[in-house]
């Protein structure tokens, strides 16, 4: 299975996300880096401001670099994908046998929390359906009247 590096999902990122994405991934598959960069389209505009954001896409246990050391993140066996402090967490294991559309839905499910800063889990998941369901067409744009 071929797999991903650092900079092909820097190059998927949107261009106005870039500056402020630091990533860092290990035996992360190819078929992740598509469903990441769109998630980063559908999240972008929605953003008024950005946050910097360090991001580890592999298997757990997942090691953050630290220029005097590192952090070791060892999530249960559950766990897909995770926000905490401005470091989020994708399993890459967890997601790959996901859709397409799943693995697109749970990478913009953690930048709405870190970028939008949202922690309810229910509101969280109406942005993320707000926002697929924007970029099929389903929702036509708020038109304003005179």
């Amino acid at each position: 299975m071929p797999f991903a590096t650092a900079q092909d999902f820097q190059d998927v990122t949107h261009v106005e996300l870039r500056p402020f994405f630091q990533i860092t991934c290990e035996d992360a598959p190819l078929e992740l880096v598509a469903p990441f960069g769109r998630a980063t389209s559908l999240i972008a505009p929605a953003l008024t401001q950005i946050a910097y954001l360090f991001i580890v896409i592999g298997n757990p246990p997942m090691t953050v670099p630290l220029e005097h050391g590192s952090l070791v993140f060892a999530p249960h066996a559950e766990v897909v994908a995770l926000h905490h402090h401005g470091v989020i967490y994708l399993n890459a294991g967890a997601l790959l046998p996901l859709s397409d559309e799943k693995k697109t839905a749970v990478c913009l499910e953690e930048f709405v929390h870190a970028l939008m800063h949202v922690r309810d889990e229910t509101l969280t998941t109406g942005i993320v359906n707000y926002l697929l369901a924007k970029s099929k067409g389903q929702i036509s744009p708020a038109t304003s009247s005179p």
